[in-house]
C-alpha cells in the first residue's frame, strides 16, 4: 500500500481546519489510520513531501513509524523462531 503526504505537518487536532480551508497538510492522526488499514503483512510505503511543520507532530509521526516497524521485526523474528522449531534447525 502506498500513502502519499503532501503539506504541512500539523497536530491531529487542528488537521479538520486544514480541510476545512483545503490546505495540504497531514498529522499523526493520518499515519496512524494509515497504519490501522494497512493489510495484515502488506508492506506500507509512505512519500513524504513536506516544508515542515509542528516539530511535536513530527516527532509523533516518527514514533508511530519506529513503534510498526518494531513489531513487524519482532513478529518476522517469531515467524523465524517457529520455523526453526519446525525443522529442527539450530
Amino acid at each position: 500500500m502506498r500513502i502519499t503526504l503532501n503539506g504541512l505537518v500539523v497536530a491531529s487536532d487542528d488537521q479538520w481546519l486544514y480541510d476545512w480551508f483545503d490546505i495540504e497538510a497531514f498529522s499523526p492522526g493520518v499515519v496512524r489510520r494509515a497504519l490501522e488499514d494497512n493489510p495484515e503483512g502488506e508492506d506500507l510505503e509512505l512519500e513524504i513531501n513536506s516544508g515542515g511543520g509542528s516539530v511535536f507532530a513530527g516527532f509523533e509521526i516518527y514514533s508511530l513509524l519506529r513503534e510498526d516497524v518494531n513489531r513487524r521485526l519482532e513478529r518476522k523474528a517469531r515467524q523465524k523462531e517457529a520455523e526453526k522449531e519446525l525443522w529442527g534447525e539450530e
